[in-house]
């Protein structure tokens, strides 16, 4: 795999979250990493992936954040981006990386990608949530530069601007 720095020269296509995406955005959430910590072992069906698109599109249009989909070489390779978690609703930062990418860096340009787009559109700081037996995360996100706030059930982050 290439390394992350590599990513944008090999023509990595990153887009906003649509319609057409669907399919393999299912197939992408039912993976076992991605959903065990993102969706606490859920395995969500065409709604609810059909609901997320939708709610993403529509903060994108209202001029928010959403999630963007990446592709390499035509193939889904993961998301990234921001969705509201919790009550009350935080806009956090998410991505999930297909398996056959894993370990690529890919992770780690998708997150870096969605940052820069949070602090453009205007974020004073991102924020990120992860359950604690996720070691990947949690080391992705301090070498992005977050900082730990909390821990509950979940370790919290922020990177201020």
């Amino acid at each position: 795999m290439a390394h992350v720095r590599d990513w944008w020269k090999r023509g990595l296509e990153v887009r906003p979250c649509a319609a057409d995406d669907e399919v393999e955005l299912l197939a992408l959430f039912r993976e076992p990493h991605v959903r065990r910590f993102l969706l606490d072992d859920l395995v969500v069906d065409a709604a609810w992936v059909r609901t997320e698109i939708a709610a993403s599109e529509a903060r994108f249009a209202g001029g928010a954040l959403g999630l963007w989909r990446a592709r390499v070489d035509g193939a889904l390779a993961g998301f990234a981006g921001f969705r509201p978690f919790f009550e009350p609703p935080v806009l956090q930062l998410l991505y999930g990386v297909a398996t056959p990418f894993r370990g690529s860096g890919l992770a780690r340009a998708m997150a870096s990608h969605a940052i820069a787009a949070g602090f453009a559109a205007g974020l004073s700081q991102i924020r990120a949530s992860v359950d604690p037996p996720n070691e990947a995360s949690l080391r992705l996100l301090a070498a992005l530069g977050f900082r730990e706030l909390a821990r509950d059930t979940h370790v919290h982050f922020a990177l201020p601007r």
